[in-house]
């Protein structure tokens, strides 16, 4: 269980993530152009490079879809577990 105000890396990852989709959402029938100034500041607000995988694997490599989505379905039934208020 995490301590009050602290955050697992799960919770941290979907954090990040939702970030990236709301930039996606706002931006969805913006030109290539237009997307990709945003997309770069988050980038850099996360410290990632160009090229360097969201979410890696423990070797470092891009996860699969199917990986990325284990892994969630991991920490919502953790987190279900640990706050049952959450169902």
């Amino acid at each position: 269980m995490q301590p009050k105000g602290k955050t697992g890396c799960a919770g941290v990852a979907l954090n990040l993530i939702n970030k990236l989709y709301g930039i996606e959402r706002e931006l969805k029938d913006a030109r290539a152009e237009q997307r990709s100034q945003p997309i770069r500041h988050w980038l850099q607000y996360v410290g990632l490079r160009a090229g360097q995988p969201l979410l890696p694997s423990r070797r470092g490599l891009p996860m699969t879809r199917s990986n990325v989505a284990e892994r969630i379905a991991l920490a919502v039934t953790v987190a279900t577990k640990k706050c049952p208020q959450l169902q």
